[in-house]
């Protein structure tokens, strides 16, 4: 196994938000050195819950915990003069910067550097009708198309859990880097990365098959047939096709369906999928999903089970494959996600816990000729 692919790569991530950690979280997993440069108040995601214990330290947030692993923490008040003539000191040996929105005013204080790549991570793109505008999870999902894929067909949109529209703008930006690393000849310095335009990764294919078609099939439509079904001690989802028509019957523990008239070829299954579902249902209910998802994978029809977070956590899966790690935190062993991704031949990372607020402000600032005694005075007037 060799080293981590990124080892050696000099990153400051100057941003507040979720996209931006999350990506600096994914190149410090391949082996990148990570500075989160902070205000001396912590970066605001440090103060989004859900929290640890009763939240009360600044690394409490166990939003921070899992997006700011293995990085260092420098406080720095860039918005003062000092401040701002010592970030160009330390940002004139990163090779890469993320920065956010939020942040975005920090760029122009950047020193020159035509081999440094900077990568701004923001809620619009900028030349979006709607660009000066705020964003939330909940406006990205639901522009993105992921809300109206979510929910019951009868009723509204459902809302999904998470931030997963900002991590799948964080990933965008972490592939845009790591690109641009690779390339033999770099062809751009900068990449702006947009949430709202990254966010319909997360969806089905509605945006491409409304641009295609110039329509969208509604929530539910059994085009797509697909079933989310309440076994015993949990929900499963099934993905029933004609092809296995029999063998579905019989795992969802109806049988007699497959010889009923009513559901004698694919169209008339398809007029009736909510009754199907009705019967597949009173089926399941009684029956543990694990015996349920067994039954249908010894005859190849598609069902997984829906997984609680005790489900992942004790997963033998994910547990063979290191998905989860626990960190002492002054004796107490809290879960961890391990490296969201491998390179092989490559060495893992060996995840370490996120930093305490400012917990490499003195080496970072030594190394750009600032003495002890400068370092407490700029702490006392809130630089550092």
């Amino acid at each position: 196994m060799g080293s981590a692919p990124l080892d050696g790569l000099a990153v400051l991530d100057i941003s507040n938000s979720i996209a931006g950690q999350y990506c600096g979280r994914l190149l410090a997993d391949a082996g990148a050195d990570v500075v989160l440069v902070e205000p001396p108040s912590g970066t605001p995601v440090r103060r989004m819950g859900p929290f640890w214990r009763d939240g009360s330290r600044p690394d409490d947030s166990i939003l921070f915990w899992h997006i700011n692993s293995s990085k260092r923490s420098l406080t720095l008040d860039w918005t003062t003069p000092t401040g701002a003539d010592l970030l160009k000191d330390v940002a004139s040996s990163a090779q890469v910067v993320v920065t956010s929105a939020e942040s975005a005013d920090v760029e122009s204080l950047l020193p020159g550097n035509d081999s440094r790549f900077l990568c701004r991570v923001e809620e619009f793109a900028a030349d979006a009708s709607y660009q000066s505008w705020r964003g939330s999870e909940l406006i990205h999902q639901a522009m993105s198309g992921t809300m109206f894929e979510n929910g019951a067909a009868e009723r509204e949109p459902l809302f999904g859990v998470g931030h997963r529209a900002y991590y799948a703008a964080g990933t965008v930006a972490y592939i845009s880097i790591v690109a641009q690393l690779l390339a033999t000849e770099p062809t751009a310095s900068s990449a702006r990365i947009s949430v709202a335009e990254t966010a319909p990764s997360m969806n089905y294919n509605r945006v491409t098959q409304h641009w295609y078609s110039g329509g969208v099939d509604p929530r539910g439509d059994p085009h797509t047939p697909r079933m989310t079904l309440r076994c015993k001690d949990g929900w499963i989802v099934a993905f029933p096709t004609p092809r296995r028509w029999l063998e579905t019957c019989r795992v969802f523990r109806a049988p007699e369906v497959a010889d009923d008239p009513r559901f004698s070829n694919d169209v008339d299954r398809h007029q009736a999928w909510r009754s199907i579902e009705a019967i597949f249902q009173a089926g399941v209910e009684n029956v543990p999903r694990d015996e349920i998802v067994a039954d249908a994978l010894r005859v190849r029809v598609v069902a997984a089970k829906v997984a609680s977070p005790d489900d992942l956590w004790t997963d033998p899966h994910l547990r063979h494959r290191h998905y989860w790690q626990e960190l002492d935190d002054n004796g107490i062993s809290r879960p961890m996600l391990g490296p969201l991704y491998r390179f092989t031949p490559h060495a893992s990372r060996n995840i370490s816990r996120p930093p305490r607020l400012g917990d490499s402000t003195k080496e970072i600032l030594e190394g750009v000729g600032i003495s002890i005694d400068e370092l407490e005075l700029l702490r006392n007037i809130g630089v550092a």
